[in-house]
């Protein structure tokens, strides 16, 4: 692998933002998420993406507490709130006039949370790549008897804890490594298996499954603030989607929702990416161009 050219930011004590080499260099930032496991180019299109942006915008990738193996001890809120200095850091030191944040996969439970939350530095858009169902992804990645199992568990440690503190609700037990599967071979507390599993549709990763109501929809991409754009690009191959799920049906329920509400989500180029697998690991070229067109037309568009 090639070296990647680009600038080590540290924006905060602890963490660090990685901001690509541009083709044409500006004040202008596409912020990248990555999801469960990711970290600073463990995502294969990163690269590729950041010689793609319009004149005038760089690509950088942040590291969270949740990067890497990170993510079962953590949670959206911290997530947002690390964002939130990450933002904060390249409006402020950096003079980044407009920020958007991509979230893939499971960042984009935190660019939706982020575009939601009070009191954080606000962005200009986001953008979600591949916002796909934990739980249904859950649901096929493990045997049901031992996602039950897992799941019961995690309950009876987040009863215990609140029995003591009610403002634990089990963020400080890890469940016992035999009930997870290799995928999530890390230490995972009883709070955020719960968020991720959702075994109640409430969970604060449940943003994305396609059985969410309504009125759930209303209080996510409906109160999104108007002045705050959305672009949705669901992987049309996302091997983390149960085939009874109708992409194209979910995704016009998002833009509806938001249509009823404050949100703006940009119905010109979100829609399912044909062709495009989660990560687009192994999609067609063709695929990684429509992406990559779409995301360039919305930036533009801003």
């Amino acid at each position: 692998m090639a070296p990647v050219q680009g600038t080590l930011h540290k924006y905060d004590a602890r963490h660090v933002a990685f901001e690509h080499a541009a083709a044409s260099p500006g004040r202008h930032l596409l912020l990248f998420i990555g999801g469960l496991t990711d970290g600073l180019l463990t995502t294969p299109y990163t690269t590729q993406l950041a010689q793609r942006l319009p004149a005038g915008w760089s690509l950088a990738q942040v590291l969270l507490s949740s990067s890497y193996d990170g993510f079962g001890c953590a949670s959206v809120q911290l997530d947002v709130a690390e964002l939130a200095a990450c933002v904060r850091y390249f409006q402020h030191e950096q003079g980044k006039q407009t920020i958007v944040l991509l979230g893939c996969s499971t960042g984009c439970q935190d660019t939706l949370t982020y575009l939601l939350a009070p009191g954080v530095p606000r962005v200009r858009a986001g953008i979600l790549q591949a916002p796909v169902s934990d739980r249904e992804a859950l649901s096929l990645l493990m045997a049901p008897g031992q996602l039950r199992e897992a799941i019961q568990a995690a309950q009876a440690i987040s009863s215990a804890e609140n029995g003591k503190d009610k403002d634990k609700d089990g963020r400080k037990t890890t469940l016992p490594p035999h009930l997870l599967p290799s995928f999530m071979a890390v230490p995972m507390t009883a709070y955020r298996f719960l968020s991720l599993a959702s075994p109640n549709h409430d969970g604060d990763d449940d943003l994305f499954s396609s059985d969410l109501t309504d009125a759930q929809l209303a209080r996510t991409f409906g109160a999104i603030p108007a002045a705050t754009p959305l672009c949705i690009l669901y992987s049309g191959s996302d091997q983390f989607v149960p085939d009874t799920v109708d992409k194209e049906a979910l995704v016009q329920r998002w833009i509806a929702a938001s249509r009823a509400g404050t949100g703006a989500v940009d119905e010109a180029f979100s829609g399912v990416v044909p062709g495009a697998t989660h990560t687009m690991e192994g999609a067609p070229q063709a695929s990684l161009d429509d992406f990559f067109d779409r995301v360039g037309w919305f930036l533009q568009k801003l």
